[in-house]
């Protein structure tokens, strides 16, 4: 069993292996090449992590934390080639999820180039919305994870206060709840009017 906050893979570190998150949520971040910390996505259950090297790519490009107490289990390369000969389907579904990775970074650089800070934070809460969302009461969506503003920040390159600026103009415009690290969406569709233009 993995703790919350425990380091699964570091960036930079020797890639033999891919993990299966079974249990949990897991966070991937990195550092840009100046030492900004950059918080990538969230991983949930049912999906592999470090998959960049199955590209050949001998370390990990990002690192993996236990955003909640987790259970991960790792596959080495060798393992997983043998394992996809002897069950084609699980090649399938390999497959499938790295073509999703494509997809989720395409359509967040798409979004993003461009993009205000007010913008860049109603794509995030939407996007979190539709990964971790669930509908609380009729209209209003509550985000399933406990996110910090500088959390937040690190998803999307922007310091904590311009974070707290945006999500303090939403609140006063009565498009989202917060109590604590708790988001609650109000308004989802004046949200995707405001980036219907990206």
């Amino acid at each position: 069993m993995t703790r919350q906050n425990e380091l699964i893979f570091q960036q930079g570190s020797s890639a033999a292996e891919i993990a299966l998150l079974c249990r949990g949520k897991m966070q991937l971040a990195g550092r840009t090449s100046l030492g900004q910390r950059l918080l990538l996505r969230f991983v949930r259950s049912g999906e592999l992590l470090g998959t960049a090297s199955l590209a050949g790519r001998p370390r990990y490009a990002v690192c993996a934390l236990a955003f909640e107490e987790a259970q991960v289990r790792f596959i080495h390369h060798e393992n997983l080639d043998r394992l996809c000969a002897s069950y084609p389907p699980v090649a399938k579904v390999l497959i499938g999820q790295l073509a999703a990775a494509q997809y989720r970074v395409c359509r967040q650089v798409g979004r993003l180039a461009g993009a205000n800070a007010r913008e860049r934070v109603v794509q995030l809460l939407l996007s979190l919305c539709e990964a971790y969302g669930y509908e609380a009461e009729e209209g209003s969506w509550q985000v399933d994870l406990r996110l910090t503003e500088s959390v937040l920040g690190e998803m999307i390159g922007l310091s904590r206060a311009t974070i707290s600026r945006e999500l303090s103009r939403l609140r006063r415009e009565e498009l989202i709840e917060r109590t604590g690290q708790t988001i609650m969406i109000q308004d989802k569709h004046e949200l995707k009017r405001i980036i219907s233009s990206l």
